[in-house]
């Protein structure tokens, strides 16, 4: 079992011969810890879910990395990091609303990194779809209208983008304290440019 990592799921699957499913699980958070790129965004990913919830008006915190089976589906779910709220918050949330929290991650990684994450937010997307706030043709319209409304506010407010890399920095000291050391060491090379 792996540092840092919350398991969920039933004791059987922990036991030798573990399932397959785990180690690949686990090697997946390895690979994840072991790329800046990747900590960095999933940092400003969970960044904008945090920011966005500030915005809504409910408290938000980190959790770090998941594993967790679904047995009514046999689906294994793998979490790198996690901006969480309270549930009765969330539920209170209207649709629009709902929708803002959980495309800002997209968003923020949109606009500050350059980059369409697919893989990281097909759950924020599930969950909003299955979140019973309307018909899912409905709740897709809504989803992209927020998230064209929070790619135009992203792009507007150099501000927010910088709260968002602040943020992103808080998330990465908290949920991946072991691999910052790397990145903390002093450089060789001089702290300033020199123009040849």
């Amino acid at each position: 079992m792996l540092a840092n990592v919350e398991y969920a799921m039933p004791a059987h699957k922990l036991n030798n011969p573990r399932h397959m499913k785990l180690d690949q699980a686990e090697t997946m958070i390895q690979k994840l810890r072991s790329d800046s790129r990747q900590r960095l965004a999933t940092a400003i990913h969970e960044a904008g879910h945090s920011l966005v919830a500030g915005q809504i008006g409910i408290p938000s915190w980190y959790d770090g990395s998941a594993i967790e089976h679904v047995m009514e589906s046999d689906a294994w779910i793998v979490t790198f990091g996690r901006t969480q709220v309270p549930i009765k918050c969330y539920q209170r949330l209207t649709a629009e609303q709902m929708a803002r929290l959980a495309v800002a991650g997209r968003v923020a990684e949109t606009v500050l990194l350059g980059a369409e994450p697919i893989e990281s937010s097909e759950c924020d997307f599930e969950s909003f779809l299955l979140s019973g706030k309307g018909r899912p043709s409905e709740l897709i319209a809504i989803w992209k209208r927020a998230e064209e409304q929070l790619v135009k506010e992203f792009r507007a407010d150099i501000n927010l983008q910088r709260a968002i890399v602040h943020e992103a920095a808080i998330f990465e000291s908290q949920i991946f304290p072991d691999c910052l050391d790397s990145v903390r060491e002093p450089s060789k090379e001089p702290s300033h440019a020199t123009v040849v």
